[in-house]
């Protein structure tokens, strides 16, 4: 029960601490003078999240938090900006080697996460530049 509780709270420290930094305001604040830059932060933001939390909730609910309330002025619909940020905070934990999943399917396997990781990190990427391109 605690561990669920923590993980379901992740998502909530991970904005704040963003926000705390002044990250959040700055990122905000050049997204919205430089609109072609976007699409990238959009997916490429939440993607990186996800590789280095091991969480892709975490990584799309702090982006949807802070920056999707904004996508209007950003030139977006709120579930573009959303739905993309979702599935690249997806990817990313799919191509993280700390995430909890990969490391079940290592340890089934009886493989480093990392071994793991080398075979679906390329196709992850792919796919995150895909979402950028195509779907934004």
């Amino acid at each position: 029960m605690q561990t669920y509780l923590v993980l379901s709270l992740q998502p909530v420290y991970l904005w704040q601490d963003l926000k705390s930094t002044g990250a959040v305001d700055a990122a905000i604040s050049f997204l919205k003078e430089s609109n072609e830059f976007v699409r990238w932060g959009a997916t490429i933001g939440p993607f990186l999240m996800g590789l280095i939390t091991g969480s892709g909730d975490a990584a799309a609910i702090a982006f949807n938090t802070a920056v999707t309330p904004h996508a209007v002025e950003l030139g977006y619909t709120h579930v573009n900006l959303g739905m993309a940020a979702a599935i690249a905070g997806a990817i990313g934990r799919t191509a993280s080697p700390i995430a909890g999943v990969t490391i079940v399917c290592a340890g089934l396997a009886m493989v480093s996460p990392v071994e793991m990781v080398k075979r679906t990190a390329p196709g992850m990427i792919l796919a995150v530049l895909f979402l950028a391109l195509f779907m934004l």
